[in-house]
């Protein structure tokens, strides 16, 4: 593998694990930048384009509140060029106080030519999902913080995606498909999704990208996330993100040589007497494309 690969790779990997003592509990069922990053999502985007790519995000939620939640992810994705193939690899690591999160997962993935530009990928992959949670560690005299919780669950995972090479896609996954013994654990409980995104040229230099997301956790409620991106000339983008949690999020994207790097301030809207500010939310990614980037 030549310097122009190992190079973005170790920089990627080295900003993922310089966050990961900061990072905490929002575990991916909601990110921002799943219209750059959709991998967490469904890992089948890695075979919308042949070259290496290697990504990874970093969220920090109610900003300046001890023990707040943060979310740190990095994966990187190897195509096949013979087979038409793809091999993906990924860790999510979370923490909200007492309680943290690891999944780490391996994935292969291929994809058949419907027409001269139209692609159906499919995606299977296999993980371990730990969670514990040292509630003993809050007040060690009070019996009811006595019960901590250490579980690991394998976990099957299963998407599917129909792309357009560069206009759009549209995507049904199972990113979770395990169960847990503790009903207390909805992070370890089967997490279904459906996302989709299209890119719309209104001129030679200006280009709107409309992305949406739903998920839902088996027996938690619905996740439903809208976005609206506009590009110049595929270098700079803004925009807005809404979720039915009423969290709005305000979207930048840069594109130097063959590097996409995002920022995103989110802000709830709740009317529950808290202040916007209560509810800051930062988030970070950035990510490598061997070939040229498309902002699908």
């Amino acid at each position: 593998m030549s310097k122009f690969i190992i190079m973005p790779l170790l920089v990627i990997s080295f900003l993922a694990i310089d966050t990961m003592a900061i990072l905490a509990q929002q575990t991916i069922p909601l990110y921002n930048h799943y219209q750059t990053t959709p991998e967490p999502i469904n890992m089948s985007y890695g075979l919308t384009d042949e070259g290496v790519k290697a990504y990874s995000l970093l969220r920090r939620q109610w900003v300046g509140f001890e023990g707040a939640p943060s979310t740190g992810y990095i994966g990187v994705t190897l195509p096949l060029h013979q087979i038409r193939s793809a091999a993906s690899f990924d860790i999510v690591y979370d923490e909200l106080g007492p309680e943290k999160s690891v999944d780490a997962s391996a994935y292969f993935g291929t994809k058949v030519r419907l027409g001269e530009n139209d692609f159906l990928g499919t995606t299977i992959g296999l993980g371990i999902r730990n969670y514990r949670a040292n509630y003993s560690r809050l007040a060690p005299e009070d019996y009811a913080f006595r019960t901590d919780i250490n579980e690991s669950v394998a976990s099957v995972k299963l998407s599917v995606l129909y792309f357009r090479k560069d206009r759009y896609y549209i995507g049904l996954a199972l990113p979770r498909f395990g169960h847990s013994k503790t009903d207390r654990l909805p992070y370890l409980e089967t997490t279904y999704s459906m996302n989709a995104a299209a890119v719309i040229p209104l001129d030679n230099s200006f280009e709107l990208k409309p992305a949406t997301w739903w998920s839902v956790i088996q027996g938690e409620r619905n996740m439903f996330n809208f976005s609206l991106e506009a590009y110049l000339n595929r270098t700079f983008g803004l925009g807005i993100n809404y979720v039915n949690t009423k969290d709005i999020g305000y979207l930048a994207s840069f594109y130097l040589a063959k590097f996409r790097i995002g920022y995103s301030y989110q802000m709830g809207q709740r009317s529950n007497g808290l202040t916007s500010l209560n509810n800051a939310t930062h988030e970070f990614s950035i990510r490598y494309h061997l070939n040229k980037n498309s902002i699908l």
